[in-house]
């Protein structure tokens, strides 16, 4: 799929390639290929501190911005003193744990970059393991967590594609919806649709979360282009618009 100069594309404003498993190689070569194709990458421990250098790196190779995947969960201090030294670092995005609480988000979003991204529930999790830990149904303990986070001034929240939806009302809308554990579509291939793009779309989510080992890596590209169609479609389907197949 080809755009022209200016022409809004939804990959290269609303999905993230989650490059978390991948090694810093991995990560270089995939980056002259699609770098400019996605809104962000997201990196995780690379080091016990923020890596300047890496993220220079990661910039100068193609990626418009890095998103920190450090998940901040401890006191306000430390955690605005790590939120500061991921922003003065480079980085442009920056998760952290809802679960944490209210004054230590403040405190990251008050020091750290640009955005910060609340992490509701994990992807990892069921809903029997989410009534364990938070003492209630997930759509619940996920709208909970979010109230908290919006109110320290997070600029998103990232929930998986399940419950989702339990955010993508008038309370959060401002701010961007991450779905996570999203499978990017492939060709000739049937996937659970609970995982599809499409579905994440439906269910009101702004933004996608891929991970980086489920693109196509010999044509990385390609996988993009069908991100594109099927998301396309489903925003048509969102407002009623016909989407026509190709025998129709």
């Amino acid at each position: 799929m080809n755009t022209t100069a200016g022409e809004f594309r939804y990959t290269t404003e609303k999905v993230i390639l989650d490059a978390e498993h991948f090694t810093p190689n991995q990560i270089f070569n995939l980056a002259p290929l699609i770098g400019s194709l996605v809104y962000a990458i997201k990196i995780g421990y690379s080091a016990d501190l923020p890596d300047a250098q890496f993220i220079e790196k990661l910039k100068k190779a193609g990626f418009n911005r890095v998103w920190l995947d450090h998940n901040v969960i401890t006191s306000p201090e430390t955690a605005g003193l790590y939120a500061y030294m991921a922003k003065n670092a480079g980085a442009d995005i920056l998760s952290v744990y809802a679960a944490g609480g209210a004054a230590m988000m403040r405190a990251v979003v008050e020091n750290g970059p640009k955005e910060i991204m609340a992490t509701t529930l994990l992807a990892t999790h069921n809903e029997e393991d989410v009534r364990d830990i938070h003492g209630n149904a997930p759509d619940l303990a996920a709208r909970s967590l979010a109230s908290i986070a919006k109110q320290a001034g997070v600029h998103g929240l990232v929930c998986p594609n399940r419950w989702i939806g339990s955010l993508a009302t008038g309370e959060f809308k401002k701010l961007k919806l991450v779905s996570s554990r999203i499978i990017p579509p492939y060709k000739k291939t049937s996937l659970l649709p609970e995982y599809s793009p499409r579905s994440a779309i439906i269910n009101g989510a702004s933004h996608l979360l891929i991970s980086a080992p489920l693109i196509d890596q010999v044509d990385p590209r390609a996988t993009f282009d069908l991100i594109e169609t099927e998301v396309s479609a489903a925003r048509r389907e969102q407002i009623g618009i016909k989407v026509l197949k190709e025998n129709d």
